[in-house]
Parts: structure tokens; sequence; C-alpha cells
């Protein structure tokens, strides 16, 4: 059936940094899958990421471009907390402000809320995962995001699975929310495996999104929009920890066991597995109600090309505070979140002495051998730190004028954790998976285009015009 052109209707769901080899790996494994019949009756095209920085690739970076049409030499959108550029809005913003009807669930720069959302017909808005506050459009998913924000906060770079009282009132609601029992049943039996050990705790990323997938079907199918977004990121988390894993011949030395390999080969499947379950709901109800679903990327990974497994870790700063009068800050002063690598802490109405620099590592201070590297952290109340090398607590510490061992400035820090550096690296290709193209479009697209030309196309297909 083909859509009237005033009147086409659009489903985005955006799959963070999926390669064309890790889709057609799942494929090969699940034949009858979704994504398996999406491919073959829809058109999938890859497209490249042109633009050249002086930089890896950066999600936040990426999806900007690609979502406004605009590079990056001009939005100048790097970090999730860098300033959104009000002449160059999101394609979805754009949609929004024409009249369209339009709801976002989880997409990147959705949040704040009340600047991202506040001008056009939104009818409803869970934001990214890097608010600051879980306000939400409907405001009765609110207690949910504040969960999420917690649950991502704590997880950082490995997923925690700390029971909290907390956890349980906002899981009575789940079901008035759109979460299904069958998805229920699924993520009680999979956090029942992560305690006693018989999973590894890193699926619990996977659990978020089967969660918010269902709510994003749930508010679809209430409030009928017209372009309707959806962004996951866990399949590009479990190719950054356990590409290794599925791909050992990527490289021409082994460095992890047959144990690790065996014990954590289907980690990248599983979050497959999942993003294919939560898309076939979509898709059926894409077919009900006469809509084109995209399945977007906004780059995509491969082997890394330095396998690294020297000793990393994550730590959390519990006592802010305490951390900043460590490193030398004058009071008074407050202690925020970060919003980028370049910053080491958001410290206000005081001086902090500068962490000093090693040669190659222009965003990292030194702790004797070892390199300390402060990460924004993802929403909540405690800034992230990464360390690379030894974290022996008999290893001196100097900060400006202080000096101390890890263990006492540590004191305020959780135990790190090791983290597997087998990894997937950020590659420049895109792709956008048409299910309808005839109907969104009235034609093909080529086989390749430039990712700055997406934005434009999607609106297009929501019947709204182009941000350029």
């Amino acid at each position: 059936m083909t859509q009237d052109a005033t009147r086409r209707r659009l489903v985005v769901v955006e799959a963070n940094e999926i390669p064309r080899r890790v889709l057609d790996d799942h494929i090969r494994r699940e034949p009858g899958s979704v994504f398996a019949h999406l491919v073959e009756q829809g058109q999938l095209v890859e497209t490249e990421v042109t633009e050249k920085l002086h930089r890896e690739l950066y999600p936040s970076q990426t999806w900007y471009s690609m979502n406004s049409g605009v590079p990056y030499e001009k939005h100048q959108v790097f970090w999730y907390g860098d300033p959104k550029p009000a002449e160059h809005p999101l394609y979805w913003q754009v949609a929004a402000r024409a009249g369209r009807s339009v709801g976002v669930v989880n997409t990147l720069h959705s949040s704040p809320l009340a600047q991202q959302c506040a001008d056009g017909n939104f009818a409803f808005v869970i934001p990214d995962c890097f608010a600051e506050s879980p306000d939400t459009v409907p405001a009765k998913y609110r207690r949910f995001q504040e969960l999420n924000l917690e649950l991502t906060n704590e997880s950082g770079r490995n997923a925690s699975v700390k029971p909290r009282l907390s956890y349980l009132g906002t899981g009575a609601s789940l079901p008035m929310l759109g979460v299904r029992p069958t998805t229920m049943g699924r993520v009680g039996a999979m956090a029942a495996r992560v305690a006693t050990k018989r999973m590894n705790k890193e699926r619990l990323r996977v659990a978020q999104s089967m969660l918010l997938s269902d709510m994003f079907v749930k508010l679809c199918r209430k409030h009928d929009p017209d372009l309707a977004v959806y962004f996951t990121n866990h399949v590009a988390s479990a190719m950054h920890r356990y590409w290794y894993a599925l791909f050992p011949d990527d490289w021409t030395e082994a460095r992890y066991s047959d144990e690790w390999v065996e014990r954590y080969s289907d980690e990248i499947p599983a979050a497959m597995r999942a993003l294919d379950n939560g898309i076939a709901d979509v898709w059926k109800w894409c077919e009900a109600t006469d809509r084109t679903l995209v399945v977007l990327t906004s780059m995509g990974q491969r082997a890394a090309p330095a396998l690294d497994t020297s000793a990393t870790g994550t730590a959390v700063v519990r006592d802010p505070v305490r951390f900043a009068e460590a490193l030398g800050v004058a009071s008074p002063f407050t202690v925020g979140l970060r919003h980028g690598p370049s910053d080491p802490l958001s410290v206000r109405h005081g001086r902090a002495r500068k962490l000093p620099r090693r040669s190659g590592y222009s965003d990292r201070g030194t702790l004797g051998e070892s390199l300390l590297d402060v990460e924004r952290p993802r929403v909540g109340r405690y800034p992230h730190l990464s360390t690379f090398g030894d974290l022996s607590e008999r290893m001196p510490v100097r900060l400006g004028t202080t000096s101390s061992t890890h263990h006492r400035l540590w004191r305020s820090l959780w135990e790190p954790n090791r983290a597997t550096t087998a990894r997937g690296h950020t590659i420049p290709q895109v792709l956008m998976l048409i299910a309808d193209p005839l109907s969104m479009l009235d034609r093909s697209l080529p086989p390749r285009v430039d990712a700055l030309d997406v934005a434009p196309t999607l609106l297009v297909g929501a019947s709204a015009s182009s941000p350029r």
C-alpha cells in the first residue's frame, strides 16, 4: 500500500554502530529473523561518514551530523554535553515544528527536555540516558526514567546488579507503562542468572533496551505519531567489549584463551537477538498502520587496530568534594557533572590545579606510572574515572602539591573493575535499512549515499521540509 504523500508516517529505530558484518552474521544465524525479512524485502543502503575529523568518530558527533544534515565543522557538537545549536536543528525537531506529531524515546540529544523538545508538536518524549533531569512526556514515565538514569549511571563501563527497594517499586508499575509480562519474565530471569553468576552482568544493558523498546511500542500505539524515533546502544556496547569473542581470527595471534572466547562468544549475538525481537514488534505495528520503518546506524565497528590486554578498570568518585580537594581545588567551589573528556571535573567558583600531562594523552593526567582519565558520567551524582595501568596501593600519587597513595586517595572510590579491551573500533560505515522505500520516497535510493543526506531523506519520508 502506498502512503499519501501528504500523510506519510515514519518510524526510525536508531541502532548505534552496527556494521554490515554483524548484521550479516545475525542473519546467517537467524535466517527466519525480522532482520532477514526486512533486508530481503526492503532496501539496505550503505552510507558513509565523509566529513574529516581530527579525532576518532564518536556517537554524539556522528548522530548529530547525520540527524541534522550538517557537518561537525558547523554544528560543533562532539560530546554529549556540548551546546546544541538552535540554527542546526535535528530532523525530528524540524518535523515537530512543522506540525507533524513526533515521539522520541532515548534518542541522543533529546535532553535537556525543556530545551530540545520545548518547541513543536511532541506526543511523547523519554529523553536520552544523559539527561540530568528525569522529566518525561507524559509525566507518568518519570519514575521509570529515574530508574533508567540511575542504572545507566551505576553501570558506567560495568553493569551493576545491586538490588534496591526502589527498583521493586518501579517494577510494579512497568505493565502500566507498556512493558509486557513476557518481557518482565525475561528480564527477571536474566537478573536472577546474573545475580547467581550464571550469566555475564553486561547482559543487563540488554534488559534496559528491552524495557524501553516495549514502552516505545506502547507509546506509539497510544499516541499514533507521524514520526517516532527510538535509540538503543546495547549492541554497540557488546561489540566494544566482546568483538574478539565473536571474531577472534581478526587478530594474527590469540590473545585470550579458548575458554574466554567460549564464555563470551554469544554476547554480541544475544544483543542482536534482543534487537531483532524489539524490531519485530515495531514492524508488526508499522504493517498494521501503513507506516514505513527505517533502521539506522550512525557508524560501524571493526576489530580494534591494536589489541591491548593490559590492566584497565573503572572507578566511581563517591565523594566528589574530597576528590576535588585532593586535586588542589581552592574553596569555595561546587562539583557537578562534566560534559566531555576535556574537562576533568566540572568545578565552579574555585580554581583547580591542572593535572600533569603525558605526551599523546592530552585529556589524561598522570598518577605515578598509571594514567587517569576522568570520564563524563552518563548521568547522576558521580563523575567517573577510568584508570590505565597498575593500581597498586603503594604507588605514589602527585596532584599539584598533594602527595598521597592510592590507598589514601582512593578510599572514597569503588574498587576498580577489570574490563576487556578485546573490542570493536568505530568506522565510518553507516547502514540505513528501509522496509518500504517506494512508500516513503516514491523511489529507491542509490546503494551508497553520504550520511549527511540521511536527515533530508527522513524529512521527505515524514512529509516535512528539509533542515538545509
